[in-house]
């Protein structure tokens, strides 16, 4: 009330304190100085500069200390009794000013930045000189007040409202590619990865080629996708993750993918390289002995040498198989075993089979024919 009442002649200008704050002068522990800092604010009827500035030195001039008798108005201030202080048992020391300083200037809230007019040039608008009051603007959406000034919403963040003082961040997987968003649902794009990518890590996304993946998603979604560890490949487009880079089959083995699980070749079948999805077949006339042979000259010949068919049988080679041909009443691995003719039904349209020697004949009954 009485730095309001010195302040006012013609005019009055509210003065009231917005905030005090106390804090150590000097990083040595020992040291008892402490810095008051007190926050003013000057609100004249009349919003002309000349009130600020006759108020601002008004204020500058109370308290000053080194002018005998200007401080009498903030004595309360400048002689603080510690005995007063409740919130301490003990009480604490007095506190008194020993020297003062005085900044003045106009100030924002927060969110807000201070834009000064241009100078009204001498001559013009009735030939009067001076500046106007600078003006308190919200920073406008998509940025935010930092550094005295309004600036852009970095990538990853927005801002849909004015006057703010931090960006606000991009929902969780989502990311926006340029600066200045101002808002969550058209810039915050959802981010690519598990198996995608793009080149701004952003939608629309593309599978990652063979031999490479991107896992969940990081911030601002992947740009290209990780390659497999050295000697390791996938089975397809859109792997999530390392666990789909698999060593490929070793020679002598497949799989559907060519990696791993891998099975070795079957009997009879071999294959040369490493990664295949099939083995290849001997010829017929050729066997392997054992599974998961990698080479052709691992085939070996069959050419009846060892089978010894009885009863005129012959051998021939099927199938990678030694296999004697028995002749007609003949049977068994090597025609060892005799069959009767007559126990094949080798005769038609119910002709009665008879046995001779060496061979037999059918007697056809409605015809009467025999053969």
């Amino acid at each position: 009330m009485v730095l309001t009442q010195r302040c006012s002649s013609s005019v009055q200008v509210l003065v009231r304190f917005l905030s005090v704050r106390f804090q150590r002068a000097s990083t040595d522990p020992s040291s008892k100085l402490l810095r008051a800092n007190y926050t003013l604010q000057i609100l004249p009827t009349v919003l002309e500069p000349v009130f600020y500035e006759l108020c601002g030195l008004t204020l500058k001039t109370i308290f000053d200390l080194r002018i005998p008798g200007a401080t009498a108005p903030i004595r309360s201030l400048l002689s603080l009794n510690g005995q007063g202080v409740t919130t301490q048992p003990a009480g604490c020391p007095s506190l008194n000013a020993t020297s003062s300083q005085l900044w003045q200037g106009f100030q924002c809230e927060a969110g807000e930045v201070l834009k000064y007019p241009a100078t009204v040039m001498e001559g013009q608008d009735g030939g009067g000189s001076g500046n106007g009051l600078p003006e308190c603007l919200p920073c406008p959406s998509g940025s935010a007040f930092a550094n005295n000034s309004c600036s852009l919403c970095p990538i990853g963040s927005y801002q849909d409202e004015q006057g703010k003082s931090v960006c606000k961040s991009c929902p969780e997987h989502t990311h926006t590619g340029v600066s200045g968003a101002r808002a969550v649902n058209e810039s915050c794009l959802a981010t690519c990865g598990n198996g995608m990518f793009s080149a701004s890590g952003m939608i629309p996304c593309q599978l990652c080629p063979r031999h490479t993946f991107s896992g969940p998603p990081v911030p601002g979604g992947y740009k290209e996708c990780e390659p497999c560890p050295e000697g390791t490949y996938t089975a397809r487009l859109g792997s999530t993750g390392p666990s789909a880079c698999k060593p490929p089959c070793k020679v002598g083995h497949f799989s559907v993918s060519g990696l791993e699980p891998c099975s070795p070749c079957p009997l009879n079948f071999y294959q040369p390289s490493i990664g295949q999805q099939r083995c290849t077949q001997c010829s017929n006339d050729t066997v392997t002995k054992e599974l998961g042979r990698w080479a052709e000259n691992q085939c070996r010949p069959l050419d009846c040498t060892s089978v010894k068919c009885q009863n005129k049988g012959s051998c021939v080679v099927q199938d990678h198989k030694e296999v004697c041909e028995c002749k007609p009443g003949f049977r068994g691995r090597y025609c060892e075993e005799s069959v009767p003719l007559c126990d094949a039904q080798p005769c038609l349209n119910g002709g009665n089979c008879e046995l001779l020697s060496g061979g037999f004949h059918c007697s056809c009954q409605q015809s009467g024919l025999e053969y």
